[in-house]
């Protein structure tokens, strides 16, 4: 396997390495397209584009970490007319109000916020949309013989409840069915908060959980350098309590990759 591709959220692009880094380390050319809130329809449509530019072959290894199943991105134009994807957490959070106050360059955009979770996103097409890139992915991988990984980064659990959520059976076979075509059942962020403690507020899985992760479930995609890797940025931060410093550190740690092309089409991410 010559090169490595990784689709996902904050959960598969971070300050510092992730699970998908650990395992792109290891290849001669990695990309990882990941980028904070990414909805699932929308790492699909990069995966789609990326597809088009790299050409993906039997010879490379595509990773796909989903992101949670309310979330929606949608494009905005800022005063001096310059496209952005606009994304946060799940939109129809009771905590979405008080989310997007704390970051000030996302205050313009709060009506638009607003009309899109009170007006059009419906938890329903999250699970559909979820589906239908997790089938497309699917499809197009197993198609061309390309070796693929597809977890779920953060915990999806939420939308198997049926009652709760009002779901209709087509929704329920749906989500049942992403999740069978998931390589773990296991997501990244259960994995975490089960086994790891947070040693800052950031409800991300920190430097350990992101390896052990991959240690657990896909051994064979890891070497040494792995472990040393991790051990020398437990050692870096090992003093540090604050977080920010930490992630000043850390960053030094993770990959150095080329965005370029996809920035061509998606314009500058906020």
């Amino acid at each position: 396997m010559s090169r490595c591709f990784a689709f996902g959220c904050s959960f598969t692009k971070w300050f510092y390495p992730t699970w998908a880094d650990h395992i792109g380390l290891n290849f001669p050319e990695y990309h990882n397209y990941g980028n904070g809130a990414l909805s699932n329809n929308t790492i699909a449509m990069r995966f789609i584009e990326a597809d088009a530019i790299h050409k993906f072959n039997s010879d490379d290894l595509v990773i796909v970490g989903l992101s949670g199943i309310g979330r929606c991105n949608f494009f905005v134009n800022t005063k001096d007319n310059v496209t952005h994807l606009w994304g946060a957490g799940d939109l129809q959070s009771d905590a979405l109000d008080d989310y997007i106050d704390t970051v000030p360059k996302w205050k313009e955009f709060k009506h638009i916020i607003k009309f899109m979770r009170d007006q059009y996103w419906e938890r329903k097409w999250g699970i559909y949309y979820t589906w239908l890139a997790v089938k497309t992915m699917k499809r197009i991988l197993t198609s061309n013989n390309v070796k693929h990984i597809i977890i779920a980064g953060l915990d999806l659990s939420f939308y198997r409840d049926k009652e709760l959520l009002n779901l209709s059976n087509q929704e329920v076979d749906m989500i049942e069915e992403v999740y069978s075509l998931l390589d773990c059942t296991e997501s990244l962020q259960e994995y975490d908060e089960k086994n790891f403690t947070r040693p800052y507020k950031d409800n991300h899985p920190f430097i350990e959980s992101h390896l052990h992760f991959v240690k657990d479930k896909f051994p064979n995609l890891l070497t040494n350098k792995n472990f040393e890797l991790l051990e020398k940025m437990k050692l870096e931060v090992k003093d540090i309590t604050d977080q920010d410093t930490a992630y000043d550190h850390l960053m030094n740690y993770r990959p150095n990759l080329d965005y370029s092309l996809m920035r061509k089409l998606y314009g500058v991410y906020i």
